[in-house]
Formats: structure tokens, sequence, C-alpha cells
């Protein structure tokens, strides 16, 4: 299959495409597995790769801090009928129990770096600021200016008021 050609180079998506494209491709009518037993076989094939390989790359998604993308190639592959038995969705996407817990952990990891991109953005716009107070203590106004455009870029980005998800003491943490 070209999708596995494809999933050898790691290109996920490609691969999915060409599994799924080749359900469109085999019949998968009882009659036409009655004639032909290896059709039955190549279509289940087909649909085992797929849900492997489109549980692997939402997994893989979320370690590159894709989490959108995790999130809707998972639910993609959730929402596709893909005529898996209980035990074989298991196998190859996960229990009900692991699909909750993938979906806690895409969550959880999208939160902590939510936080620490806020963190980090927070940790600037203080450095700007600490920058214009010492510029006008010792009246190198020079240095003021090239903070100012730094500091103002940011200032969109820290929320007005702090909130309960985001303290100082979250820097030690992070």
């Amino acid at each position: 299959m070209r999708g596995d050609q494809l999933l050898a180079d790691g290109d996920y998506e490609g691969a999915m495409h060409e599994y799924f494209a080749s359900l469109d491709l085999l019949p998968d009518t009882p009659e036409a597995f009655e004639r032909e037993p290896e059709l039955e076989k190549m279509h289940r094939e087909a649909i085992q790769r797929y849900a492997r390989t489109g549980w692997s790359h939402a997994n893989k998604l979320i370690e590159q801090k894709r989490f959108d993308e995790a999130a809707s190639t998972a639910e993609e592959v959730l929402s596709v009928d893909l005529s898996l038995s209980d035990v074989e969705r298991a196998r190859y996407i996960g229990s009900d129990d692991e699909i909750e817990a993938f979906f806690e952990r895409l969550k959880r990891e999208q939160a902590v770096y939510r936080r620490a991109t806020l963190l980090e953005n927070l940790e600037l716009l203080e450095a700007g600021l600490d920058e214009i107070s010492k510029s006008r203590q010792d009246g190198t106004q020079g240095i003021a200016r090239n903070a100012v455009l730094p500091v103002s870029a940011l200032r969109p980005l820290v929320p007005a008021e702090p909130t309960a998800a985001i303290t100082p003491s979250d820097k030690a943490r992070i």
C-alpha cells in the first residue's frame, strides 16, 4: 500500500489519507467478500492501518504542541465508521478509558504550554518595564526607547487582571 511508504517516511497525514482512500476503492459488501475473500482481508487491514496511524499521529501532534490538530485528528479517527469490533478498537485506538485519558492529557498539556508561554511573555514584559525604569533613573533615554516597542507589543498578551491560574509561584513549578 502507498500509505505504508508514506508512513515509513513519517508522513502520517498522507498515510491516513491513502488508507482512507483505499477504503473507498475496495468493495465492502458481504457479497463482494463472499466472491473474493481476499477483499475482506484487505478492507480490514486498511481500516486497522487508518485507525492505528491516525491515533499515533494525534499523539505525535501533542508532543509537537499542535494541540488543535491533535484534537481534530483524534476526533476524525473516532468519528469515522471503521466497523471495528470492541477488541479491535481497543487494540488499534484504545479502550474507552484510554481514549478519555488521551483527551485529558491533551487538555492538561495544552494548559501547561499556554501557561508557560504566558509566563515567558510576562517575564519579557517585566524585563522591558525594568529597562524603562532604569533608563529613567540614569537618564539613558535611548535604551528606554528601544525597550518601549517590545513592551508595548507584549501588552495584549498579558491579562489586565491576575487570574487564579497564573501566579508568580507558577514560575517555580514550570
